[in-house]
């Protein structure tokens, strides 16, 4: 996605990083708002400290694009990609451990930790050989960007009931 540097990829990186801060600050809210449902506050905390570097991550992939700067785009896609699946496995077992939460809410976060991980796979798997699947990687990333949409607006409705 973080492609050529024309005035439409400009728009779309400024909105991207954007974007990025704008996590961090829901990651600081949700957050907050597990521990006060009672989530393990050392698990809360990690997985802030990796949303946040995922976050950051996300600002890189707007400033380093994939003609300019490939070695930095790709780390970035790797860093945002891997500790994204990460915080969002840690959320799903913090959740699973909060009575009040529903059992849906905790397996919502597995199924976008897996449209991580299927991303994460075929951009590995498409760099081992270029040509292998690039379709479906980029089927892959959009469902990924949907799936990651739809949590955030799924956990900031949660977040908002409160």
């Amino acid at each position: 996605m973080g492609a050529p540097t024309n005035s439409n990829y400009v728009i779309f990186n400024i909105c991207w990083i954007i974007t990025g801060f704008f996590v961090i600050i829901f990651f600081i809210d949700f957050t907050s708002y597990l521990q006060n449902k009672g989530a393990n506050t050392k698990g809360t905390w990690l997985c802030f400290i990796l949303g946040s570097v995922s976050a950051f991550s996300m600002i890189l992939l707007a400033i380093f694009n994939k003609i300019d700067s490939p070695d930095m785009h790709l780390n970035s896609e790797y860093i945002f990609f891997f500790t994204g699946i990460l915080y969002l496995i840690i959320y799903a077992i913090l959740e699973f451990k909060i009575p009040e939460f529903s059992k849906l809410q905790a397996i919502s976060n597995l199924i976008v930790a897996f449209l991580f991980a299927l991303y994460l796979i075929l951009l590995i798997l498409n760099k081992i050989n270029p040509g292998l699947c690039p379709e479906f990687q980029s089927f892959a990333e959009w469902l990924f960007l949907f799936g990651n949409l739809a949590w955030f607006v799924e956990n900031g409705i949660l977040t908002l009931k409160r």
